[in-house]
């Protein structure tokens, strides 16, 4: 049943864990401890006996950088919806997208995909068979993201891409939300709250807050 992508990114966002999980699994193995692993081993942790982490590099104590964890790059996969993945796996963080790091969305991508594999475990889906439930999740996390960054770099003079269709409409708009932010709060906490990977985009969209935007704007002036 499809749902609205603002209505499954805020039931994501703002999920919790269950009180009593359910144990689905003897011992779960999450390849990489980049924070989506680990969060992601955090998840498996309610629901399986034991959990192991694999990873390439030596993790010691510390905070210190390993260079197994790639920075600065960006692609763009979708596993589709879980079609090609086999029963029993999934791929969180970079090993489904990794954006230009300037705009600080790793962490908080990392977060709301194990709130998805969370949401998933707890929904009664069979966890050894193909995750096509968690995938269509994960694809509403990183699609909103991923047109955050890249409507950003395009924005850029130096970016000599093609624009997408409607993308001088869609900068517009962007325009009047960004600088309505700097002049009214109201404004500004929405557009804080989908920054911060809280609210999915498509909340800034709606005619009454564009409406506003522009009105704010022009009062400003």
């Amino acid at each position: 049943m499809y749902q609205r992508p603002a209505r499954v990114f805020a039931r994501i966002g703002e999920a919790r864990p269950a009180a009593a999980p359910r144990v689905l699994l003897g011992r779960a193995v999450v390849l990489g401890a980049s924070m989506a692993g680990l969060l992601a081993a955090r998840v498996l942790a309610d629901h399986a006996q034991s959990v192991l982490i694999l990873d390439r590099d030596e993790i010691g104590a510390g905070a210190e950088p390993r260079p197994g964890v790639p920075q600065g790059t960006q692609m763009h996969a979708d596993p589709g919806a879980g079609c090609r993945v086999p029963g029993g796996v999934v791929a969180v963080g970079d090993a489904v997208a990794s954006f230009n790091p300037i705009y600080g969305q790793g962490m908080s991508s990392a977060a709301l995909h194990a709130s998805c594999l969370s949401a998933y475990l707890r929904s009664g889906a069979d966890p050894r068979g193909p995750a096509r439930g968690f995938f269509a999740l994960q694809r509403v996390i990183v699609d909103a993201a991923w047109g955050m960054s890249t409507s950003a770099d395009l924005a850029r003079p130096s970016v000599s891409a093609p624009r997408p269709r409607g993308y001088r409409l869609s900068r517009w708009a962007s325009n009047q939300i960004v600088g309505a932010s700097i002049v009214d709060p109201v404004i500004a906490r929405r557009f804080d709250a989908v920054v911060e990977m809280r609210r999915h985009p498509s909340t800034l969209a709606s005619p009454a807050v564009l409406a506003r935007a522009v009105r704010m704007n022009r009062s400003h002036r």
